[in-house]
Formats: C-alpha cells, structure tokens, sequence
C-alpha cells in the first residue's frame, strides 16, 4: 500500500525535532560567517585607512575575523551542498553537535 494524503499525492515525511534544529543552526551559523567575513573586511579597510600609519591590532582582528568567518562559511556549503542527498541531515546534526560542544569548551575557557 503507497503511502498517500488527501488527493492521491504523495504524503511528504515530516522531519524530525532535531533535523529541525539542525537547520535553523545552519542558517545561524551560516549567517555568522557571513558577518565574520564582513566585519573582517571593514575592520582591515578601517586599519588600512588608520591616520597614524598602519593600526596593528585592527589588521590582525581582521585577519581573524575574515579567517573564522571563512572556515564557517566554507564548513556550512559543505552541509548545505549535502542536505538533498540521502544522509544530508546526518551531516547536518553532526555538524552542529560539533559546534554546540565547541561553544561550551569557548565558553568554559572564557
């Protein structure tokens, strides 16, 4: 028997809670990367355009801020490239298990 809704069309599979999560985390974090590599762009142009010369401590900010930004950016088109194959969402919860224990260990060292 084939699994059908109202008007003999195909009954769509309900995600589960946490496939859920793991994609509003993605969007999240993909959003967070794109302000990293933002934020690393205007920081440089700002220590780049410095009246005293050249502002040490703002190139390197932005230097970190445009590499974490890309390592996330980066990281979340893997899981988004992913996401309509077969084990899509697998990747999605591992990814963001990852980071959610990588934000505690921040927050413990801070």
């Amino acid at each position: 028997m084939e699994n059908t809704s109202l008007g003999n069309e195909p009954a769509q599979a309900s995600r589960s809670p946490a496939d859920v999560l793991a994609l509003v985390w993605a969007v999240l974090a993909s959003a967070a990367g794109v302000v990293l590599v933002v934020f690393g762009i205007m920081r440089g142009a700002e220590a780049l355009g410095a009246a005293e010369g050249l502002a040490w401590n703002g190139l390197i900010t932005a230097l970190l801020a445009l590499a974490a930004g890309a390592i996330t950016i980066i990281r979340y088109v893997r899981v988004w490239s992913n996401l309509a194959g077969p084990r899509g969402y697998v990747l999605a919860r591992d990814t963001m298990r990852v980071d959610v224990i990588q934000v505690i260990l921040l927050a413990v060292l801070a």
